[in-house]
């Protein structure tokens, strides 16, 4: 008995037996820490359950005149869910590709009466109404598609969407700073949704510099719009 003692058989056995315990022990903490990691990040998901914040209510109308030479309102939008982003057709920080993520909806929406886009001139000097028009043909936004294309006086535009919607202020890119004779303004590039109570729930960075924040940005979106048409 003393010499398997001093072999250290049995404690070698018995610390077998302790490391299992240990590394059971790690893994339980392990799985439990994962549970409650992702029951955390679905409470701070608010959209997994369709309860997405409510940023601002708007309550002050917008008017401008649309590429088809018609004055529009946005809150003849209520009761359909709005996404709406600035536009301008020399814009070379990302107007394009913010209006292609939103063809890209228009499409995965095509044929529901409660989905609407508006694009709104950021410049609106350049774009009037007729070059909004040749614009939204050129990308292929039809007409008859739910969307807008708005064009109006430029500072009611910018005071609106910055103190009621809640974009960064837009600004004017001095001379010595353009990238082009048009690079005329800096704006927010990012997309709002607006749900059916015209509430501005969440704003979405369609063209962001990193392609998979984009990608997961437009995932989100499209989850959205589903929510704020569900609730």
């Amino acid at each position: 008995m003393a010499e398997e003692e001093k072999s250290g058989k049995p404690l070698e056995k018995r610390s077998s037996g302790a490391f299992w315990v240990l590394v059971g022990g790690v893994v339980a903490l392990l799985l439990a820490g994962s549970y409650a990691l992702k029951s955390s990040l679905g409470r701070l998901d608010p959209s997994r359950k369709g309860g997405l914040p409510v940023l601002r209510q708007l309550d002050k109308p917008f008017t401008a005149t649309e590429r088809s030479g018609e004055t529009r309102d946005l809150a003849d939008l209520r009761g359909k869910a709005v996404v709406l982003a600035y536009t301008y057709t020399g814009c070379t920080h990302g107007c394009a590709g913010v209006a292609a993520q939103m063809l890209n909806l228009r499409d995965s929406f095509a044929g529901r009466g409660d989905v609407h886009f508006v694009s709104v001139a950021v410049w609106p000097e350049v774009d009037t109404p007729a070059m909004l028009k040749a614009f939204a043909e050129g990308l292929g936004v039809a007409e008859s598609d739910p969307w807008w294309w708005l064009s109006t006086d430029r500072d009611s535009t910018w005071d609106y969407l910055s103190t009621e919607v809640g974009f960064e202020p837009s600004r004017e890119i001095p001379p010595d700073k353009r990238l082009n004779p048009v690079d005329y303004v800096e704006h927010d590039l990012r997309a709002v949704l607006i749900d059916p109570q015209q509430r501005v729930r969440a704003f979405y960075s369609l063209m962001h510099p990193q392609t998979e924040v984009a990608k997961m940005a437009m995932e989100k979106l499209e989850r959205d719009l589903h929510a704020v048409l569900a609730e």
